[in-house]
């Protein structure tokens, strides 16, 4: 009985950041200032002003602009005005500008023993900006309060709906004595109309959105056409196999995605109401595919002029090493916006002449239509790593009319897809804001790429825990510069050469069996030697942690040497505990999950270079985005609860396959597609 929810029906609501006087102050100001002036004038006011959501009846208040360096003295805290600081009485100060603009810590007198300043600076996000983005994932994966009225007010069995129960057959009057209260009719148009006995209220509801509309020759063809997704059919070749129309195949496929949210909402949400996890290991990543090209009508001429852009989309996963289990996995992408609606609201609002953190809509990347050609070759990581802090900035030319590139932007990206790119940074921070709101831990320990949106948005939302030391953030670099095949011989070289010194120790301290050395402790000896070369630069003042060192990890890996450094202090554990906490940091498992979806879902494969080798080409690419998230959405479920992962585990005497679902302890069996259709 119930829809997806749509901007009429959202139960999320935010407190505008905006009121009627500062409305009319930017209204003269517009008419008399430039965009610097305009800016700079409200520089002091939104970076630290907190915005107010509501998620039903539930108030929160967000504001993510503070340090995000766990090291320093002032990391979490709010701004405010301290007595002895050497330049300025503020914790923080607005630094550079343009594209450039952060927040930077003061300086604390040299007496103070408290905790180093490490002089941290820290990148600028909209407030505003993080509670609509957090707003948009709650909706895409809602359903709305009931709409249809099947009774008239005066109707004394108003509050009752229609059910299997309680629907009455005419021909065979099957139901009548068991208190049947509705008559149903299937109408020509898919849909079916319901008609209360007592007081002959009429209401017509389609199919969608009731699960026992269906029937049994529809579920088995969504049955099959989720088994031909799971196994990398093709969108035509299922199409022609079915012999159904391609609309009809998407529609199949939204109508799964309700189900799913409806399987998640019993199963998964209400599951994690009252389980509490004592400790969890949670790797984190980015997962990138290109869409494909799209030609609206009417934008013939247009779309040649423009050159053929490759637009990087982001996916941000998140995993848990023991059981697979896959928590979130979210679109940097709003597919439900009217980019000629948010145009419409920075020029009434005057957004232009703001820098994007004081701007509601500063989520928005409008950077990526530029039409630049990404098929060439990968940048560099340090390359990355700039695009990724100028990712929502605009050009730093004054003479540059704000306005005017971003209405040719959002005039590009209509041409190709509809809806607008969303600064992977903001889906992040509600990424992780949502997760935190969803499971009930002791302990967290999250590990990630050296990648900026995710190091800032886990250090943002998870700072309350990492004061009170029950969250670690763990990050890796990957040396990159090697290559695979290099990589892996190394790899393979380095486990033999462990294989043969631990078999030279056992052999000469003839231990016995259960006392011998393992391959565990051996590796966990060696980053302990490893450790004793330091994991901080120390504070000579303090002697508490400033910087930290990145550390080679011991154990080989197939994907090369990489790095791993905490990004917050652990000091007061001793050499065995950071040792066995160092060991335990890898990505394989959200590697392995990474590659399940590239492989099982045609819409995410990697680009092939075509037989001219005249760049990467994308044949499966999706056109529409919404579908992306429908089968990530769908494919998470089906890891999830569906699919036999790691292996047999022995549970009294018995040995057993398991679901991620089971290992994590939220399920006692193995669902299959029908179960999820019919919950």
């Amino acid at each position: 009985m119930k829809k997806l929810v749509d901007k009429e029906s959202s139960f999320v609501s935010i407190e505008p950041n905006l009121d009627l006087e500062e409305f009319n102050q930017r209204s003269q100001d517009a008419l008399l200032m430039d965009n610097k002036e305009f800016a700079s004038k409200r520089n002091e006011y939104y970076p630290y002003n907190p915005v107010k959501l509501k998620i039903k009846n539930e108030e929160v208040t967000l504001q993510m602009n503070y340090c995000t360096d766990p090291l320093c003295k002032w990391y979490g805290t709010e701004q405010a005005i301290m007595d002895g600081l050497t330049r300025d009485k503020k914790k923080f100060t607005l630094n550079g500008s343009g594209k450039k603009k952060n927040i930077k810590c003061h300086d604390f007198p040299i007496d103070s023993r408290e905790a180093p300043m490490v002089g941290n600076t820290s990148i600028i996000y909209s407030n505003w900006g993080i509670a609509t983005e957090i707003k948009r994932l709650i909706d895409i994966s809602s359903f709305a309060d009931e709409v249809y009225l099947f009774h008239k007010d005066t109707c004394e069995f108003k509050n009752v709906k229609p059910n299997k129960k309680n629907i009455v057959d005419k021909e065979k009057k099957i139901g009548k004595k068991n208190g049947g209260l509705f008559y149903a009719d299937e109408q020509e148009c898919n849909s079916i109309k319901y008609r209360c006995i007592k007081c002959g209220k009429y209401c017509t509801v389609t199919s969608n959105d009731y699960d026992y509309h269906l029937k049994e020759d529809d579920k088995k063809e969504i049955l099959r056409i989720m088994d031909n997704i799971i196994t990398r059919k093709a969108v035509r070749g299922a199409v022609a196999t079915h012999k159904i129309g391609t609309q009809q195949y998407y529609d199949k496929i939204k109508l799964f995605y309700e189900k799913c949210l409806q399987f998640l909402e019993k199963h998964e949400t209400q599951t994690f109401k009252k389980k509490q996890f004592d400790e969890l290991w949670l790797t984190t990543d980015k997962l990138d595919f290109t869409p494909n090209f799209q030609r609206d009508n009417g934008h013939g001429g247009e779309y040649y002029k423009i050159n053929k852009a490759k637009f990087k989309t982001h996916v941000i996963n998140t995993i848990d090493n023991k059981s697979n289990y896959v928590f979130r996995s979210d679109v940097a992408y709003d597919f439900d916006c009217d980019p000629f609606e948010v145009l419409e609201e920075i020029k009434a609002m005057f957004e232009y002449k703001l820098d994007p953190y004081q701007r509601k809509h500063g989520k928005y990347n409008f950077k990526n239509y530029e039409g630049k050609d990404n098929s060439e070759n990968e940048t560099s990581e340090a390359e990355e790593e700039l695009i990724e802090e100028d990712d929502d900035d605009e050009d730093d030319n004054p003479e540059v009319d704000k306005l005017e590139n971003i209405t040719n932007s959002i005039v590009k990206g209509i041409v190709y897809h509809r809806g607008l790119y969303v600064n992977p940074t903001y889906t992040s921070i509600a990424h992780f804001w949502l997760l935190n709101r969803m499971i009930k831990y002791n302990k967290l320990n999250i590990c990630c790429d050296n990648d900026n949106s995710l190091k800032n948005a886990i250090t943002r939302i998870f700072k309350d825990r990492i004061l009170n030391k029950n969250v670690n953030v763990f990050a890796t670099k990957l040396n990159k510069k090697i290559k695979l095949k290099d990589a892996r011989k190394m790899a393979r070289s380095l486990e033999y050469t462990a294989k043969k010194e631990i078999a030279v120790i056992n052999e000469m301290n003839e231990l016995p069996k259960g006392f011998r050395v393992s391959p565990y402790d051996y590796y966990i000896e060696q980053m302990m030697k490893e450790i004793e070369k330091g994991i901080y630069h120390y504070d000579p003042l303090t002697g508490l942690p400033k910087k930290v060192i990145q550390r080679e990890h011991i154990k080989p890996s197939v994907e090369g040497s990489r790095k791993i450094f905490c990004l917050n202090d652990i000091s007061y554990l001793n050499k065995e505990e950071i040792a066995k906490l160092y060991y335990k940091v890898s990505d394989v498992p959200l590697s392995g999950y990474h590659t399940e979806l590239r492989f099982n879902i045609n819409l995410l494969e990697k680009g092939k270079y075509s037989s001219r080798k005249e760049g990467l080409q994308y044949q499966h690419a999706p056109k529409n985005i919404r579908y992306v998230h429908y089968l990530l959405t769908i494919y998470r479920v089906y890891h999830n609860f569906c699919k036999f992962v790691g292996k047999e585990e022995n549970i009294e005497g018995v040995d057993t396959k398991l679901t991620p679902a089971m290992r994590l302890g939220i399920a006692n069996v193995k669902y299959e597609l029908e179960d999820i259709l019919n919950c």
